[in-house]
Order: structure tokens, then sequence, then C-alpha cells
């Protein structure tokens, strides 16, 4: 138990965990344990607390996006959208097509995963982290696997074999191939803009 709580202490994934799902985890461990990791768990409430704050302040924005001006921050690079998602013919497919996406995520939801890509994993776009024999530590999409290969996708949209022979380990990862902190390189009317364009595609 004193070993988990550290590792997560100064494990960069720890931010991406719920604090209410470590608290049940560590549960199970003696009550030094549960001492221990209180600082831990602190921070983590705290962070919640934070993130939604930020997005009940944004949330209150969104009515007022504008969709043909969203379209050009997403044409334009801005926040990296265009670099792993497609929509229609523009973009590459390293994430989720996004061509549908205002059909089954809510402008809160589309908001939260730009701010917080972490906290809501799309299904079949679950990043892995593979560490090879060699000592190497690969992180991306598993694109495909055969019997002797497993086809590992990055954000550069490039799929990379790797032979299961040359795998020490392949784990899930909890956090998002899609990074946080891409909103900063977006000014808030951008980032409104890109999230009504984004609830547009039905």
């Amino acid at each position: 138990g004193f070993a988990l709580v550290t590792a997560l202490e100064s494990s960069k994934s720890t931010n991406a965990l719920s604090p209410s799902e470590l608290q049940r985890l560590l549960a199970r461990y003696p009550p030094e344990v549960l001492n221990r990791a209180k600082p831990l768990v602190k921070q983590l409430f705290a962070q919640a607390e934070q993130r939604e704050a930020r997005l009940a302040e944004m949330s209150s924005e969104l009515e007022r996006g504008n969709p043909r001006a969203g379209r050009k921050v997403f044409l334009s690079g801005k926040g990296a959208c265009i670099t792993c998602h497609k929509i229609g013919e523009d973009g590459r497919e390293v994430g989720p097509d996004l061509s549908r996406i205002g059909q089954i995520r809510t402008k809160g939801d589309l908001l939260e995963s730009i701010l917080f890509p972490s906290t809501s994993l799309a299904r079949d776009f679950e990043p892995y982290q593979i560490e090879t024999r060699d000592g190497q530590t690969l992180f991306g999409v598993i694109q495909r696997e055969t019997t002797d290969t497993v086809f590992l996708l990055d954000a550069t949209a490039i799929a990379k074999p790797i032979p299961r022979s040359s795998i020490n380990l392949i784990r899930p990862s909890p956090v998002s191939l899609m990074p946080q902190g891409l909103d900063q390189t977006m000014t808030e009317e951008e980032l409104i803009d890109l999230v009504a364009y984004l609830d547009s595609m039905e």
C-alpha cells in the first residue's frame, strides 16, 4: 500500500484519477496507508473542484458560440484538433471521427473533453503504454493486432508495427493521447466557437 501511494505521488498520470475511486481502492489497505494517502486524496479533490468550477464558468458562455468561426479555428490547427480528428474530409484519424459528434455529445461534454481530455476516454480509442524489452516506452492507440504484431498509432497518425516478441509489457494508460492544456493555444472566444462548431456536427 505504501509503495502504491508513493508511485501515485510521483506519477504524471495521477491527475487523471478520480479521488472517489482512489478512496475506494485505498479502503482495502490498513489505516496507516490511508493516513499516508490523505494529502494526495485532498489534492485530487481540490483539482476536481477546480475543474468543475472552470467548466461551470465556461458553460455559461457556450450559447454565444459561432459555428462558422469555430470551423475556422478547427481548420487553423489551433488546439491541434485537426491533427488527430477528422470532420468530413478534413483532419486525420488518430482519435474519434467528429463528423457527427453533435448527435451524441452535449456542448458541456464537448467542452469538458477539450479542457480535460483524460476525464472521459472514447471507447475504442483508449491509450496504451507499451514497454519493449530493449527499454523503450511507447504511447498511443492500438490500431489493430495480429498474432505476432501490435500496430500502435501515435499522434503522428503513423501506425508503428511492434513485434510481440519484443514487448515486455502492455498496459492501459489513464492519460489521453490528447494532452491537457490545448485550450491555452486559443482565446476564450475561439474555444467557445470551436465547441459551437463541433455541436453543429450532426
